[in-house]
């Protein structure tokens, strides 16, 4: 495998899994987080420490976040010390390629997960309803309709009510089952 050069920004609950496999394959990888404790595990692994987005983010052709709010996210790209200081024209982005093959792995996930009635955490309930509600901020501040976004962020938190929060995301479907009195299953 060709040698990258990657930057992390936000080591959080995803970030830092998304840092550690770079990593570990040995890629040449900067990570950078606000508490530089977080920033120490991959560190400890092999990468470089970056004392901020911006340093994180030069002379880097993949720069990823993984940050919790929208705020966050403009601080860190566009912040006095932010990455887009320091960004080079070559630096690369998810393209159309790329998110076909997400689309494709999705929709296998889907059956063997969601349609199986498999709701083991992948990505938990509370922190995936924790990004639709900004989500919903972020669409709602201009005024936008967000009528499907919303229907689902009430299903989540319907079954964040339910206790479902440390479940895989897709456990809000047992709210609807539960409403419905039906049982959502693939074909066998």
């Amino acid at each position: 495998m060709a040698e990258r050069k990657i930057g992390y920004t936000g080591l959080g609950n995803m970030g830092g899994g998304m840092a550690a496999h770079p990593v570990a394959s040995g890629q040449d990888v900067v990570v950078y987080d606000l508490r530089a404790e977080v920033a120490q595990a991959p560190v400890d692994e092999g990468a470089a420490a970056a004392g901020s987005p911006r340093r994180g983010g030069g002379g880097r052709e993949i720069i990823i976040s993984s940050l919790p709010t929208p705020r966050s996210v403009e601080d860190a790209v566009m912040g006095e010390n932010g990455i887009a200081a320091r960004l080079d024209a070559d630096a690369a982005g998810c393209d159309e390629q790329h998110r076909r093959q997400y689309a494709a792995r999705r929709q296998t996930w889907l059956k063997e997960k969601v349609f199986a009635c498999d709701f083991e955490p992948g990505f938990k309930l509370a922190l995936a309803h924790k990004d639709l509600g900004l989500a919903a901020q972020l669409a709602a501040s201009p005024g936008a309709s967000n009528m499907i976004g919303s229907a689902f962020y009430q299903a989540q938190t319907l079954a964040m009510g339910k206790g479902l929060g440390d479940e895989d995301r897709h456990a809000a479907i047992k709210v609807a089952e539960e409403a419905l009195g039906v049982e959502v299953k693939g074909a066998d």
